[in-house]
């Protein structure tokens, strides 16, 4: 494996800059070959828009709120996109469960 040349600081970029990243490089089929002596395997792997808020640990941030439904799936996503929720609300939110 190659090593991580990169760090990412979060709170450098909104939410909405992560799911345009995400749109533009991760919503596609990736795939991944494993290789050993004698045979070759290749394991097909995709993510949809709904499930980057999983990704990303919103539904765990807001488990515990009465309109949990709205920060799952597509809801969520929009409200990242929107740039309703940032990484302080995920992170503050996270402090509260903790």
């Amino acid at each position: 494996m190659q090593k991580l040349k990169y760090k990412i600081n979060i709170n450098q970029y909104s939410t909405f800059e992560y799911v345009n990243l995400f749109n533009k490089f991760f919503n596609r089929k990736l795939n991944i070959v494993i290789k050993d002596e004698n045979t070759i395997k290749i394991i097909n792997v995709s993510f949809s828009k709904s499930q980057l808020p999983h990704l990303m640990g919103i539904q765990y941030a807001y488990d515990k709120k009465s309109s949990q439904k709205n920060y799952k799936g597509m809801n969520a996503y929009h409200l990242l996109i929107n740039n309703q929720i940032s990484f302080n609300d995920i992170k503050n939110n996270v402090n509260k469960i903790i």
